[in-house]
């Protein structure tokens, strides 16, 4: 696994092109300054990729820890509604890609109709380029949110009751969500990082 590193390095500071039959020729931080300085098409790259792991992240993050707390109060068919939520973890991304290509599609696809009922689009959601990131954002959302589900809800499962119980005899009226609110996330604070680590390497897939 270091080789690879190692060797990136290496070339990232010398010129040579897969063509050449000369040996890699050291020019220090010329590429860096090349990629950084005078290339457009990679500041904007850097750019997207930040945008969209940023508010892909945020989505994830926010939407699974919600799912989270609500699948771990005991409801009536909650395994079910579990396994519902995990179905698109477990679909294939290229299954995934085809079904979302046909639900952007600008003039058949279901995602301008329902943009419509509000009032708003139609619009070309994969080749407008003010809104395909967060379009693709939301893809990559759905897929991987039951993951983060997943992971908050292992951490939920491990925290003691005692907080729990302890803070009802002060707040009897006090619903469960705000018991929920009040002890889980500082009890929860190590669990609630690993999400935001898992979700970020699933965006490739997208």
């Amino acid at each position: 696994m270091a080789f690879p590193v190692v060797y990136t390095l290496y070339m990232s500071v010398h010129s040579w092109y897969a063509s050449s039959v000369t040996s890699p020729e050291f020019i220090g931080l010329g590429n860096f300054r090349r990629a950084f300085v005078e290339d457009d098409r990679f500041r904007n790259a850097l750019w997207l990729t930040v945008y969209f792991t940023g508010l892909a992240t945020a989505l994830q993050l926010l939407l699974g820890v919600a799912l989270a707390l609500v699948l771990n109060r005991p409801f009536r068919g909650k395994g079910l509604v579990r396994s519902i939520f995990l179905l698109p973890m477990v679909a294939t991304p290229v299954a995934i890609a085809l079904v979302w290509m046909m639900m952007y599609n600008p003039t058949l696809g279901v995602m301008n109709y329902l943009v419509g009922l509000v009032g708003l689009g139609p619009y070309k959601w994969v080749s407008n380029a003010a809104i395909v990131v967060p379009a693709l954002a939301v893809v990559d959302t759905w897929e991987w949110t039951p993951l983060i589900t997943l992971i908050t809800l292992a951490g939920l499962a491990t925290l003691p009751i005692e907080p729990y119980s302890s803070t009802a005899p002060p707040r009897p009226r006090c619903s469960g969500g705000s018991r929920c609110r009040s002890c889980a996330p500082p009890s929860s604070s190590p669990c609630s990082s690993a999400p935001s680590i898992a979700s970020r390497p699933s965006t490739s897939s997208t």
